[in-house]
């Protein structure tokens, strides 16, 4: 036992520089990258809204999408309602996907400034509309309104495999140490 003690003294550290040290660095990196998107989603769920109390800034509502006059709901502007009535305008990449007439969406974007109510308007109606632009990095209109708290679980879960992975390297640093501490005795 002394002898192989002695023989794996020196060789003890291989496994630390082949194994753990990319795995230390790899669990890092896989950790940030999940921790940033979780902080990112855990930022637009909580700038969620009401479609009544659209304010500027980031906001997700959900509601029922409304294509304007002549749209044929490809790219271009619509109104995304909600149950009361409420109504918002939103501004979409021009070759954004189809969405049909009275899909439930999720809308992600950044909401500033009003525009004219397509619908047209009454006598005591409301002529101008909150606008949000849902174009852009991180901003959409989907008819999987279940995205973002599934993007947020999968963000979790990442994080754990990603300290895992460091635990390993941490593990395997350890092991090697005490084998090398052993052979020097």
């Amino acid at each position: 036992m002394t002898e192989m003690l002695n023989w794996l003294g020196a060789a003890a550290w291989g496994p630390v520089a082949v194994f753990a040290i990319p795995l230390a660095i790899v669990g890092l990196m896989v950790r940030a990258t999940a921790r940033r998107q979780a902080e990112t989603i855990a930022l637009t769920l909580g700038a969620r809204r009401q479609v009544a109390s659209v304010t500027s800034g980031l906001v997700t509502v959900e509601g029922t999408w409304r294509p304007t006059r002549g749209g044929d709901g490809r790219g271009g502007d619509g109104l995304v309602e909600d149950a009361s009535g409420a109504a918002v305008l939103i501004t979409r990449d021009a070759d954004a996907d189809a969405i049909t007439d009275g899909t439930p969406v999720l809308v992600v974007g950044c909401a500033g400034g009003v525009g004219d109510d397509p619908r047209g308007s009454g006598y005591r109606g409301h002529a101008r509309l909150p606008r949000i632009v849902a174009c852009g990095l991180g901003h959409f209109v989907s008819s999987d309104r279940a995205m973002l708290d599934r993007g947020a679980r999968s963000a979790r879960l990442r994080a754990t495999v990603g300290a895992a992975l460091f635990a390993l390297a941490i593990s395997i640093a350890a092991a090697a140490m005490m084998v090398a501490w052993r052979a020097t005795e």
